[in-house]
């Protein structure tokens, strides 16, 4: 399922003292053209959907299963440290100052195959990304962590970004078996 429609997101986001960073209003529909425009690239409907809830922060389960071993934490998740807004004046958001996608690629060397939405918490050595590779910039573009210590290793996440949401677990969740 590509929407989030039927999602719960009153007790998703975690209140935190860095919102300022991280946080912008409600997109409206011009400033996700404007900056659909800028990355080249038109988001997903779930990443829309999320942010109209609330435009971008910290998720309380912030976990996800993982195929194959990263460079940072245990073999079988991730840790998602934010999810960024949709705009450009948080200074985490999807074209924010210390976030913009461009630098990711100009600057760290991550590769040029879409949108960089997400952190890890090991300080820029492993990015989310919206993979636009194999469904062209207006497609449905797959999640995939980009582990920089494992030369940029390429790790699908989620076929999809709603899938990737309802696959956030919360902690303990991967300790415990489940």
């Amino acid at each position: 399922m590509n929407s989030l429609s039927d999602f719960d997101f009153s007790d998703f986001w975690r209140n935190g003292e860095h919102d300022e960073f991280l946080t912008e209003p409600a997109p409206s529909e011009s400033t996700i053209k404007h900056v659909e425009a800028k990355l080249g690239f038109a988001l997903p409907n779930a990443y829309i959907e999320l942010c109209r809830s609330r435009n971008g922060g910290v998720p309380k389960n912030c976990f996800h299963a993982s195929p194959t071993p990263t460079s940072y934490g245990p073999d079988d998740h991730i840790e998602v440290s934010e999810i960024y807004a949709i705009g450009e004046t948080a200074q985490y958001s999807l074209c924010g100052s210390e976030s913009d996608t461009s630098f990711w690629v100009s600057d760290d060397g991550y590769p040029d195959i879409g949108v960089y939405f997400a952190n890890c918490p090991d300080m820029g050595h492993q990015m989310l990304a919206l993979d636009y590779r194999e469904c062209g910039n207006n497609g449905e573009p797959t999640v995939v962590l980009i582990d920089e210590i494992l030369g940029y290793k390429i790790i699908k996440l989620a076929e999809t970004f709603a899938d990737f949401i309802r696959g956030l677990k919360p902690a303990g969740y991967f300790e415990n078996g489940e």
